[in-house]
């Protein structure tokens, strides 16, 4: 009997492991880190679509892709004029290479209806997608967009890249700029 609560109890943790794993492998995330005057700075994650349960999509443009929205400004009570902020994504080591060397993973950020910056992510740990974004006391909505872009698959690498798995999270850094 004693034999037999052992097993259960290792089978336990081992499914629990797993589902929690797998959670977090397919999450799709927003952190911000400020420094300076924290108080200062109002930062508005608004959650986009999960990647829970949910493969990114071959499309031909970023229609097609998971995005997320940050709003950013200066608290109004606040002696700062100025700040500047660094969009980061951070993809995780558990991100399946074949999107990073394919060349297919790409990313495109919109700050009020304007593109900001775009371009291919290749590379694990973090990547800036934006820098020097200006923040006043007015608020700024920040869209960040990810898709696989399809006019860079090939027979050789479509059925790899469609079971791949993205595992990232954006983050983002502000600094004031005192004035």
């Amino acid at each position: 009997m004693k034999k037999y609560k052992i097993i259960l109890l290792v089978l336990s943790i081992v499914i629990i492991t797993v589902i929690g794993t797998t959670y977090a492998y397919y999450t799709w995330s927003g952190r911000t880190s400020i420094k300076g005057l924290s108080e200062c700075f109002n930062v508005n994650y608004i959650k986009g679509r999960d990647i829970t349960g949910y493969k990114l999509k071959f499309g031909t443009s970023p229609l097609s892709g998971l995005s997320s929205t940050i709003e950013v400004s200066l608290n109004s009570n606040c002696t700062i004029t100025l700040g500047e902020g660094t969009l980061y994504l951070d993809i995780d080591n558990s991100t399946s290479d074949i999107l990073l060397t394919s060349g297919a993973l790409k990313y495109q950020v919109i700050i009020g209806n304007t593109i900001s910056n775009e371009g291919v992510l290749s590379s694990k740990g973090r990547n800036i997608i934006s820098s020097n974004i200006e923040i006043t006391n007015i608020s700024k909505a920040i869209i960040v967009i990810i898709w696989l872009d399809s006019s860079v698959v090939n027979e050789s690498n479509s059925s790899q890249i469609a079971s791949s798995s993205l595992n990232a999270q954006i983050n983002m850094g502000i600094e004031s700029r005192r004035q």
